[in-house]
């Protein structure tokens, strides 16, 4: 089967021919995958979440570096506040952590 009119339009298609745009996708995934997703979606617009969409992974990751870290290292190393770990790990699992860590 011939390529479809996009898919031909694309292999001619080179990274000097995209705008910064373009190129800042094509710098992060590679310009063969920012030719599929124009091939799959061109034209759409798409929303990138930012990591704190995360929230279960968060979760997972700060209740994993509170049993080994001071929340000073954890605040320092994710630039997140004291109020937003404590409200992510859970009051009662933070207080459980420093209850551990004083005996």
């Amino acid at each position: 089967m011939k390529d479809s009119f996009v898919e031909r339009i694309m292999e001619k298609v080179t990274y000097d021919d995209l705008n910064s745009d373009g190129k800042l996708i094509a710098d992060i995934v590679g310009l063969e995958n920012f030719k599929n997703l124009i091939i799959a979606g061109g034209g759409m617009a798409y929303h990138i979440p930012s990591v704190t969409y995360f929230n279960k992974q968060i979760k997972e990751v700060l209740t994993e570096d509170i049993e080994t870290k001071t929340l000073k290292q954890i605040k320092r190393e994710t630039n997140l506040s004291l109020k937003y770990i404590i409200k992510t790990i859970g009051k009662e699992q933070y207080k459980k952590i420093q209850k551990a860590r004083m005996d």
